[in-house]
């Protein structure tokens, strides 16, 4: 069973309707969609020239985008465009794997604490409140420290920053359900907690959580490329294409040649703008009354 408006409609009918009632949802599904074909053709760039291809070439330092290089060159000589495409292709999967490990784990454990009520429900609610509480930056440090640095370790260092936002948030939706009656009579006939947590609170809680890792993937997206931007560590080497790496790596260059910085730090405010776009549109058709309120505040 799934709440709100997806309750009379299936998934894809309700997408379709989004698609046909909000302008902002088109804008964002076709900015989303615009960037993740340029991850992919980022991702076979290395395939098709090697991974020479956007490295250093001499003699042409600092050129102004132009028809040779659309988005022209940095200090070193190399083709900015290629870099931040293989850039999209970096973000894009470390996005994933954050949301996805994230969502799934605060999930599960949201759904345990409201299921099993006392020690579990206290201990589970302390250590998601303990974790909320930890910068991502810091434990991005401490990783680096632990594990080294690299793109993997940022990402599991947000990955275990991040699953506390969606352990809280799918704790309240599936409190409010515990005591309805399709739970209480899975109880009474005697049906294992796992299963009742599979099969009848999951499938309940899933859709306004998805919904808010949706719309936090752009949030990811930011997060990810500040960590690098300020202290580098989600890279081996300064020649990763790496758009927060790039961005902090172009400021200096910033009034002299401004394509340096600008155009990765716009494809990275382009790529959250898409992601928060499509899951507000879809969070305000699943809740009318939020765009009616919205506008009686002016």
């Amino acid at each position: 069973m799934i709440k709100g408006a997806l309750k009379s409609m299936s998934i894809q009918a309700f997408l379709i309707t989004v698609w046909r009632k909000r302008s902002a949802f088109r804008a964002g599904l076709i900015i989303t969609a615009a960037i993740l074909l340029a991850g992919i053709a980022g991702s076979l760039l290395p395939l098709i020239y090697g991974w020479d291809i956007g490295f250093r070439v001499v003699g042409e330092s600092f050129q102004s985008p132009s028809l040779r290089h659309v988005f022209g060159t940095d200090d070193l000589g190399r083709d900015m465009f290629t870099r931040v495409l293989m850039g999209a292709s970096r973000a894009l999967v470390q996005t994933t794997i954050v949301i996805i490990l994230s969502l799934s784990i605060g999930l599960f454990l949201g759904a345990v604490a409201a299921y099993y009520r006392g020690f579990v429900e206290r201990a589970l609610s302390y250590v998601t409140e303990l974790f909320l509480a930890i910068p991502s930056i810091l434990l991005a440090l401490v990783f680096i420290i632990l594990f080294g640095r690299g793109a993997l370790t940022v990402s599991l260092a947000l990955v275990v920053s991040w699953w506390s936002w969606y352990g809280r948030f799918a704790y309240l939706q599936a409190r409010a359900i515990r005591d309805l009656d399709f739970i209480v009579l899975a109880k009474h006939y005697g049906l294992p907690g796992t299963y009742i947590i599979l099969r009848h609170v999951l499938p309940n809680i899933m859709s306004p959580v998805f919904i808010q890792a949706l719309t936090d993937a752009g949030s990811v997206v930011i997060e990810l490329a500040t960590i690098n931007f300020l202290v580098g560590v989600g890279t081996t080497s300064i020649e990763e294409p790496d758009w927060g790496l790039m961005l902090g790596y172009g400021v200096r260059y910033m009034f002299n040649y401004w394509w340096i910085p600008f155009l990765p730090g716009l494809f990275i405010v382009l790529m959250a703008l898409g992601f928060a776009l499509i899951g507000d549109s879809i969070y305000e058709e699943m809740h009318p009354q939020l765009k009616r309120r919205w506008k009686l505040w002016f």
